[in-house]
């Protein structure tokens, strides 16, 4: 298979760098190739571009004014603004009204799951009515059979460190499901069970628990395809605004913003696929010539590596050494080991990643390009800890826009 652009990885780094090449060229052929880490089930759907300055306590209001205030070193002043901006405009483009935010510069906060804040700058339609900031009050329930949500003590500490009176509510789980990917499927298709639907039931469930407050927030498990109407057909029948609380992994949220990403790659005329892993990388004269996964080889103008940190597979290794598996990259390593003593520490292998230059192509010690026709986005990149700054969408967005942009260049 021949490409002018080949994305080899995925998350929202991935989609990007393939979409980004396919507008800035909507007649090249561009395909992303997903290698098997589900990168979505952890992410909340929540696009963080900003929440926190580095070392920061206080969650930022407009991250995009904060940008100048980051080190050199960070991938948002080394794109500039403006890059940072047109990367959220191909974003609001592909979300349209799925996401709410779209032109805004303003971060909003929402619950977890742990009754902790969370800054986003887009965000589901679905967790929209959650915002913290202000009033009105909200009650947050629980269901039994999903541990990763306990309402009572995410509300408790929400009452704490926010403006708003939030109470929780423990009941037992509606519908008899036995997981958020279930309770969803069985919402999506709308299941009649003793003669009433799904969502009846879903309905009839929470109406006991709806008090004085006017929003009620459930478990991200509101259906996968069918969200929008789902939501509205609670809200209406208990006369309360209704938001999602994402859930850990699989996140609902996350598979579907990934769908709303793989639909638009598509039908803009990108191309998807999935393998293991890459088995043989070819090169020839400082270029990537193919690439190989043992049952497929794919040959391409431009590659763009976006296969995400050690979380994800994209470095691999031990507690002492990391290394790239795929274009066998050079590693930046932290110069205090990869791993925090404390289990919840500011572990250094977050920092760890292949360094680039201002193309966002990788480099040897001696900043020569590791090929001339390959670039690196989001979190293989070596840089500061996006996780803790909550900007790790915002960046994975950013440096996939810049790097597809800049491959889509080369073909």
């Amino acid at each position: 298979m021949s490409e002018d652009v080949l994305v080899v990885g995925g998350g929202i780094e991935g989609y990007s760098a393939a979409l980004s090449a396919l507008d800035a060229d909507p007649g090249a052929s561009v395909r992303l190739l997903r290698l098997p880490a589900d990168r979505f089930a952890t992410e909340t759907g929540l696009l963080d571009v900003l929440g926190f300055e580095p070392g920061g306590t206080e969650p930022v209001a407009n991250p995009l004014s904060a940008v100048d205030r980051l080190p050199e070193s960070h991938p948002y002043s080394r794109l500039g603004l403006d890059t940072v901006r047109d990367a959220l405009a191909l974003f609001d483009d592909v979300a349209g009204e799925r996401y709410v935010g779209s032109g805004t510069e303003t971060n909003a906060l929402f619950p977890t799951a742990v009754g902790e804040v969370a800054p986003a700058l887009r965000y589901p339609r679905s967790v929209s009515n959650g915002v913290v900031s202000g009033p009105p009050s909200m009650r947050l329930v629980g269901f039994e059979g999903f541990p990763d949500f306990d309402a009572e003590l995410a509300a408790e500490r929400l009452d704490e460190r926010t403006p708003l009176d939030v109470t929780g509510q423990m009941i037992d789980t509606p519908l008899s499901a036995d997981s958020p990917a279930e309770m969803a499927r069985l919402l999506d298709e709308n299941e009649i069970s003793d003669g009433q639907p799904a969502r009846e039931r879903l309905v009839d469930a929470l109406e006991p628990v709806v008090d004085v407050e006017p929003r009620i927030g459930l478990p991200a498990a509101l259906g996968e395809s069918e969200t929008a109407a789902i939501t509205e057909t609670i809200a209406e029948k208990l006369r309360v605004s209704v938001f999602e609380v994402s859930l850990g992994p699989p996140s609902l949220p996350g598979r579907r913003l990934e769908s709303l990403l793989a639909e638009t790659l598509e039908s803009r005329g990108g191309e998807l696929d999935s393998a293991g892993r890459i088995t043989e990388v070819e090169r020839t004269e400082g270029r990537i010539e193919r690439v190989s996964t043992g049952r497929e080889s794919y040959e391409a103008d431009s590659y763009v590596l976006a296969t995400g940190g050690a979380e994800s597979g994209g470095l691999v290794g031990g507690p002492e050494d990391l290394r790239e598996p795929v274009f066998d990259c050079p590693v930046t390593l932290p110069d205090r080991g990869l791993v925090d003593e404390r289990f919840l520490g500011d572990h250094p292998a977050v920092r760890a990643g292949v360094p680039t230059d201002d193309r966002l192509r990788p480099v040897t010690s001696d900043e020569s390009a590791v090929a001339e026709n390959l670039y690196a986005a989001g979190r293989v990149l070596a840089g500061p800890n996006v996780v803790a700054d909550h900007a790790a969408g915002g960046v994975g967005l950013a440096t996939g826009y810049e790097a597809g942009r800049r491959a889509s260049e080369r073909s």
